[in-house]
């Protein structure tokens, strides 16, 4: 009976070792080029400059009171 454990033991860690391969290998795929040119449009979407300064229009600030105790 304990043959036959490590029989199933080692049928289940070999298939399990094969399924882990191929899921290796479909993530190593490398892009076409197409999908480098969609994954770069992407990119500049996402990465746009950040705001170095910011307009502030004075009159839409008037409405502001400050409180003071």
């Amino acid at each position: 009976m304990s043959s036959f454990n490590n029989f199933v033991l080692l049928v289940l860690l070999t298939f399990t070792l094969i399924l882990v391969i191929e899921s290796a290998e479909e993530r190593r795929a490398i892009p076409s080029e197409e999908e480098k040119k969609e994954l770069e449009r992407l990119l500049k979407v996402i990465n746009k400059p950040a705001i170095k300064s910011f307009k502030v229009d004075p009159i839409a600030c008037t409405g502001l009171s400050i409180i003071t105790l």
